[in-house]
């Protein structure tokens, strides 16, 4: 029992490393250490933002999506936020794969704040 608690808590681990290193973790782009620790710090609010994100607004297979989806199937979503009568609006293209939960995820915002 405490070895199955003991590797689950590993695998969470593990996942929350992979997430880090699909955010670009495993990259360091810069010359000057500073600047190479200025990027890991960046990397690592963004990965916990969208996390959070994640867990809060979505409740289907977005939940567990890793970086890279979430890239091509939420955050690159061709669409627009507009104003009308006083209203935000956001119109999205037809048959884009992640409309319906981006639409969800909109609302769960709206409900938030």
């Amino acid at each position: 029992m405490e070895l199955d608690a003991t590797m689950r808590a590993h695998a969470h681990v593990e996942r929350h490393i992979q997430r880090l290193k699909d955010s670009g973790l495993c990259r360091m782009p810069f010359t000057s250490f500073e600047a190479n620790a200025t990027w890991m710090m960046a990397v690592a609010m963004s990965a916990d933002l969208v996390r959070w994100f994640q867990l809060l607004c979505f409740d289907d297979s977005w939940v567990d999506a890793r970086p890279k989806a979430m890239r091509w199937g939420i955050f690159h979503a061709p669409g627009r936020l507009i104003r009308r009568s006083r209203q935000r609006v956001v119109r999205i293209i037809d048959g884009w794969p992640g409309t319906n939960a981006l639409l969800e995820a909109y609302k769960r915002i709206a409900l938030i704040t």
